[in-house]
């Protein structure tokens, strides 16, 4: 990228907005998979602070968490 010092123009647009912005020389993250590091980011938080609650029915990678077990699940269907 131009803005971090590659001698083409590559990213003119990204370099004229870093005149005027903050331009950081390091960056660090907090999980090794985006689906960990975004909402530890964006949350402020480690990532072993998140909540995570199921969203898809997949569970790549283990990231979700079982579904709660809550009290209706043990009543009876046909509710008895």
């Amino acid at each position: 990228m131009s803005a971090y010092g590659y001698n083409r123009p590559t990213t003119p647009h990204i370099a004229r907005y870093f005149e005027h912005g903050a331009r950081f020389t390091r960056a660090y993250t907090p999980g090794g998979y985006t689906a960990i590091a975004v909402p530890a980011i964006f949350r402020g938080v480690y990532p072993r602070r998140l909540v995570w609650t199921r969203v898809l029915q997949t569970n790549f990678l283990r990231l979700l968490r079982p579904p709660l077990r809550t009290p209706s699940r043990y009543a009876d269907p046909r509710g008895d």
